[in-house]
């Protein structure tokens, strides 16, 4: 049915006996992805992500639970139905997994059923592929001559050789420098945008999960600890994990630093309230603290801020320091709710009160 999800994960538990006992990679995981979308899944290195993408594309049965790819139930296919079911998956790998003493025209042929399609036709594939992928003029070229967004593509272009459904990706950024990194998730957005393709994409950056993800999962020590819209994630995380998380993604340490200054700390001795307000899309343009400041006679200090982007729209984070008295503090946080600001009172710490 065509309003199924295109990967479905039910309460899915993965171990794996080892030496020293049961090791839990995944514990009780569950996660819907719809078709068309771009869906980020976030953790640090071990939490389990890679074991999660296993588990989707059949290299591991869980031990518990199910997963669904296009209503299909992974582990209870025959092993010719799953070699079927992952032609409609392409994998895209972190080391690229290209055949060094290959050509790229020939690693991405690899891919394809040769004798099916006959080599005219086959030939034909590879450099369409290699066109969409920005790299029609390196068909003769060697994995070791190109640079590492290059081989990168070569392996983009050989997961879509047969017209997969998903594409999981694996950390595909992470041995790529930031220039490079924007450019591989643009061309993932395009093929998104022009094949309908859903993408699961597993990364431990933030700004990677931002410049292309609808939605994300946080997953920590095999467990998903929070899911939702990327925009609403970043709003209120309510998991410590998630926000640290996001403060790496706002550069918080120097926020850390300001909200510790001696002029911040005899504020609040006094009775200021630090707040925290964030912004998103157009509330970013808006006048929003010097209108809140006029309009309830409250004085309002600016100790730091930034602005970064969540797909094409600013994020704004600001932290200031109010004071007033508790009837207008209370009308700021009402206004801020009204304007659809999100309003957080904190501590020194960062810590929401």
């Amino acid at each position: 049915m065509t309003n199924e999800p295109a990967i479905e994960i039910q309460d899915v538990t993965k171990t794996f006996a080892t030496r020293g006992g049961t090791v839990t990679a995944l514990h009780d995981v569950s996660l819907s992805i719809e078709r068309g979308t771009i869906y980020g899944v976030i953790g640090h290195s071990g939490g389990g992500k890679s074991t999660l993408v296993r588990c989707v594309n059949g290299l591991e049965r869980p031990t518990q639970g199910v997963v669904r790819v296009q209503g299909e139930d992974i582990a209870a296919l025959s092993r010719e139905e799953l070699r079927l079911r992952r032609k409609k998956i392409g994998m895209i790998f972190q080391n690229f997994n290209l055949l060094d003493n290959a050509t790229v025209q020939k690693n991405i042929e690899l891919a394809l059923p040769a004798r099916k399609l006959g080599r005219a036709k086959t030939s034909e594939r590879v450099s369409l592929l290699l066109e969409e992928v920005g790299l029609a003029h390196r068909s003769d070229s060697y994995p070791s001559q190109l640079s590492g967004g290059q081989r990168q593509r070569v392996a983009i272009a050989r997961a879509m050789a047969n017209e997969p459904d998903i594409l999981l990706c694996d950390e595909p950024t992470s041995a790529l420098d930031p220039e490079t990194t924007d450019s591989i998730l643009e061309l993932l957005r395009q093929l998104n945008e022009t094949h309908g393709i859903t993408i699961m994409l597993i990364t431990h950056e933030m700004s990677v999960v931002t410049r292309i993800c609808s939605n994300v999962a946080v997953v920590n020590e095999g467990t998903l600890v929070e899911r939702g819209a990327t925009v609403d994630i970043f709003k209120q995380p309510k998991h410590a994990v998630t926000r640290g998380f996001v403060d790496s993604f706002f550069q918080t340490k120097e926020a850390a630093e300001s909200l510790r200054s001696p002029y911040v700390t005899n504020l609040v001795s006094e009775g200021a309230w630090i707040v925290r307000f964030l912004f998103y899309g157009d509330e970013a343009y808006q006048a929003f603290i010097s209108e809140a400041s006029q309009k309830f006679g409250i004085q309002i200090s600016i100790i730091y801020g930034s602005v970064r982007m969540i797909g094409s729209a600013p994020l704004g984070n600001l932290y200031v320091l109010v004071r007033g008295n508790a009837d207008q503090l209370a009308s700021l946080f009402q206004f801020a709710r009204q304007s659809q600001v999100s309003c957080i009172r904190i501590n020194q710490a960062g810590e929401e009160l």
